[in-house]
């Protein structure tokens, strides 16, 4: 018989063994689905290239994901070079699996030779490691809203592309280890199409004309950029020549011209872009050596690291576009243009590089303004420290006088508010 003082028993509410037991698989499930290191083949097996072109980005996204094995943050050398190590031995055995199913290989060639036919290029080629966005804390917001919030799709730009699959900071030293045999196998695969039974969509091989009229927009892309950094007040003041009214002989102007002419095909025009970029070169270095007699800020130096950048950017293009030789070189250079895009795209995500720059910024200015107001307290000759001995003999006179002053008011014994009055005028004429 139960006690009527005591509180009536309540059932308790939570979770039975086997809604325990299900919660778990479904959780188990879930993490199997985003683990990295789950079955290769249900990725390739999932390799359809009639998906729309978002699908097929983001299967190459799982498929690098899968390549690397997880997100890892490696803290030391030997931790980078184990995970680069094993993201080698992932790659050899896609390249033999590939090698050996047929399918697999037509199907995951088909994929990415469709994302980059069908996605625009001039975007990622103009892309450099600087923003033209102002200002320290926006760049910091964007950044950080960049690493929780996924970008907004656009899979007509190949920057878009780029962004979703190499998302990892140690993506590049994989990609640099990468030994040529590799790389040409890789190429192999997604340059050549298969014969037509064995493809899915018959995917068109990589047009060499579509992309050398992408690097044209690019070239003059990036020039227009440069040119109008090269035109702002702060940088024009600073040139050799600041007059604008004979801007026909501006080397930005001079840039924009040939960048145009090569665009339309001029037989001269690479060799004239080459040296009107070699002029804007000159003409901001120009600017640096100028920066400790016109002054110096942190938005003039953010200016021309940015046109530095335009620029080494557009010879680098040029460079890719005009580069003669066999197939196998012409692969090369792209690897070595694929590593430049992807070293550009994580360091314009990256809030250490960011803040790493704007502290080189600020270094700079910092050493120029202390080796100007601190240059007049160093002597070089005999005269110069004789000059100064009879500076500081005068202000040590200054302050001799100064303190009999202050003896001579204390001793007159005034009243408080006119003590402190003389006492105030003494110093402040001292001074």
């Amino acid at each position: 018989m139960s006690d009527p003082s005591k509180p009536p028993k309540v059932a308790r509410v939570g979770f039975t063994p086997n809604v325990r037991a299900f919660v778990w698989r479904r959780f188990s499930s879930w993490m199997r689905l985003r683990d990295p290191r789950r079955d290769l083949s249900s990725i390739l097996d999932a390799a359809d290239p009639t998906l729309s072109l978002q699908e097929r980005i983001l299967w190459i996204a799982q498929l690098v994901h899968w390549l690397r094995g997880g997100t890892l943050n490696a803290t030391t050398d030997e931790t980078t070079n184990e995970l680069t190590t094993k993201r080698m031995v992932r790659l050899r055995f896609l390249l033999q699996l590939l090698e050996r199913q047929p399918h697999w290989r037509v199907a995951t060639g088909d994929i990415v030779r469709s994302v980059l036919s069908e996605c625009e290029a001039p975007s990622l080629f103009a892309q450099t490691t600087l923003t033209e966005q102002g200002g320290l804390f926006a760049e910091i917001f964007r950044r950080t809203v960049d690493k929780f919030v996924p970008p907004a799709p656009q899979p007509r730009e190949l920057s878009y592309a780029v962004e979703m699959i190499f998302t990892d900071s140690n993506d590049l030293a994989w990609l640099e280890t990468m030994s040529n045999e590799d790389w040409l196998r890789v190429t192999e695969i997604i340059s050549v199409p298969a014969p037509a039974p064995l493809s899915v969509t018959a995917a068109p091989e990589i047009s060499r004309h579509t992309l050398m009229q992408d690097l044209r927009d690019s070239v003059v892309k990036l020039s227009v950029q440069a040119a109008a950094l090269g035109f702002a007040s702060d940088v024009r003041v600073r040139f050799r020549d600041a007059n604008v009214s004979t801007a026909g002989h501006s080397p930005f102007l001079d840039l924009n011209r040939a960048a145009i002419q090569y665009r339309e095909g001029f037989a001269a025009g690479a060799r004239d872009l080459q040296i009107a970029i070699d002029n804007c070169q000159a003409e901001v270095a120009g600017v640096y050596k100028r920066i400790a007699t016109s002054g110096i800020s942190i938005a003039l130096v953010y200016r021309l690291e940015t046109m530095t950048g335009l620029l080494n950017r557009t010879e680098l293009l040029l460079g890719f576009a005009e580069s003669s030789g066999t197939e196998t070189s012409h692969w090369q250079i792209a690897r070595d243009l694929l590593l430049e895009i992807v070293r550009t795209g994580l360091d314009r995500r990256s809030l250490s590089s960011l803040f790493g720059l704007n502290f080189d910024l600020f270094s700079r200015k910092l050493i120029e303004h202390a080796g100007e107001t601190g240059e007049h307290y160093i002597t070089k000759t005999r005269r110069e420290y004789w000059g100064m001995f009879r500076a500081a003999g005068g202000g040590g006179l200054i302050t001799v006088i100064t303190t009999l002053a202050k003896f001579a008011i204390s001793a007159i014994h005034l009243p408080l508010f006119f003590e402190g009055l003389f006492f105030s005028l003494n110093y402040s004429i001292s001074f």
